[in-house]
């Protein structure tokens, strides 16, 4: 299981501590591999943020290793597989395949499959979410999840970024923000989430 504790300073400096610890069964990524049991990571921010989600963060350091995305990238600018194993596409480059990592599951022992997927791409185009960043996600037309490792989704057009604009997206867990009623933006979660990344925020 996953954890991570977060301590936020009054002053200009906002840091987050975070406690890294792995289960058994949970397959990690492989950039999640150099996160040792145990061990605390400090980030530092000017400024107390609001919220921890990523999608509303605009890339703020706090959410660093909280949520994994379908994709990473090394340090030569390559996409690399992260929670897709492989990612393939039709000749025309309108339809996308995903294949996704076995065996990853959350800090809260819930599995990660498609479903995680299929609903990210519903919650970020719809208008009533107010995600700012939409990009590649809103070109999807529709898609499908055949089975619980496999994410397929049918393009309007063909977009040259579409890759890394999808596949660098953290995604959150369905089975939380996936609940009726539930506010995207105000939920509780937000302050101490976790995901599938090898940290986790604890108040």
């Amino acid at each position: 299981m996953t954890r991570i504790r977060s301590s936020t300073c009054a002053a200009l400096l906002a840091a987050i501590l975070i406690l890294a610890s792995g289960g058994p069964g949970t397959t990690r990524p492989p950039r999640a591999a150099a996160a040792a049991v145990g061990h605390t990571l400090v980030v530092g921010s000017i400024v107390d943020p609001d919220t921890l989600n990523p999608w509303f963060t605009g890339g703020n350091p706090l959410d660093i290793d909280i949520f994994d995305a379908l994709l990473s990238v090394d340090p030569h600018g390559r996409l690399q597989p992260a929670l897709a194993t492989s990612v393939a596409h039709s000749p025309d480059g309108r339809t996308w395949t995903f294949h996704l990592r076995h065996g990853v599951k959350r800090a809260d022992g819930q599995p990660f499959t498609s479903a995680d997927v299929a609903y990210d791409y519903h919650a970020i185009v719809d208008p009533k979410s107010n995600v700012p960043v939409t990009a590649g996600w809103n070109l999807i037309d529709r898609a499908s999840t055949p089975d619980a490792y496999t994410f397929v989704c049918h393009l309007t057009a063909v977009s040259a970024p579409f890759l890394a604009n999808v596949g660098l997206t953290a995604i959150l867990p369905a089975h939380i923000y996936g609940r009726p009623g539930l506010n995207l933006q105000k939920t509780p979660f937000n302050r101490i989430p976790f995901g599938t990344g090898p940290f986790r925020v604890s108040a």
